[in-house]
């Protein structure tokens, strides 16, 4: 974001963010599920602050940042990720790579989380975007002789979509694919976002 522009984010419906930039390489954002609206449910709330410093303009860019959340209503327990992303080319045609450490009740992942992006213009009002994460967990499980053994592994997830811009707001689309995980059959969720600028 440059100096003084923001933007309004909802995903379907009911994820609720706001980010503004206070200089060309800080930007915070806030967001919200408000779940409160529904007798009192627990209410997911966030900050994301990021900052990011242009190596070489228009081709390689780095970025850090958090996303800091509690849920309001079930006590002051923090959860979150601290974030580093490095991004190549130019605001029409790139590709970032990022990796993330998460924690949750005073606990940290001991592997980061991988995420692989791009976005390209397709036209003036086009992009094709996809972002894919690494994931990673540990499986349990008890050998013959009652043994009791981890192994590390990942989850994967890929999605595949695009981004619009009907009048200056962009309405985001995409199938994200778990993959690497327990399912009985292909699961492809869809996912639906319109982003709206605020002022100039």
């Amino acid at each position: 974001l440059e100096e003084g522009s923001s933007y309004y984010q909802n995903i379907w419906v009911l994820y609720n963010q706001y980010s503004s930039s206070l200089s060309d390489n800080f930007s915070m954002g806030a967001g919200i599920v408000p779940l409160f609206l529904f007798a009192g449910a627990p209410t997911p709330v966030w900050i994301v602050p990021k900052f990011s410093i242009p190596l070489v303009t228009d081709k390689v860019n780095i970025g850090t940042g958090a996303f800091l959340g509690t849920i309001l209503g079930e006590g002051s327990e923090f959860f979150g990720l601290l974030y580093e992303t490095t991004t190549f080319g130019s605001r029409d045609k790139n590709f970032s790579i990022g990796f993330a450490y998460g924690f949750a009740a005073g606990e940290w992942m001991d592997r980061p989380i991988v995420n692989l992006s791009t976005m390209i213009r397709t036209g003036p009002r086009g992009y094709f975007i996809s972002e894919n994460y690494l994931i990673p967990y540990k499986t349990t499980s008890w050998d013959y002789y009652g043994d009791y053994s981890e192994k590390n592994t990942f989850a994967a997830i890929i999605s595949l979509g695009g981004r619009s811009i009907i009048r200056k707001i962009g309405l985001d689309y995409s199938l994200w694919i778990p993959l690497n995980v327990d399912l009985d059959t292909f699961l492809a969720i869809p996912f639906l976002g319109v982003t709206i600028p605020i002022g100039e």
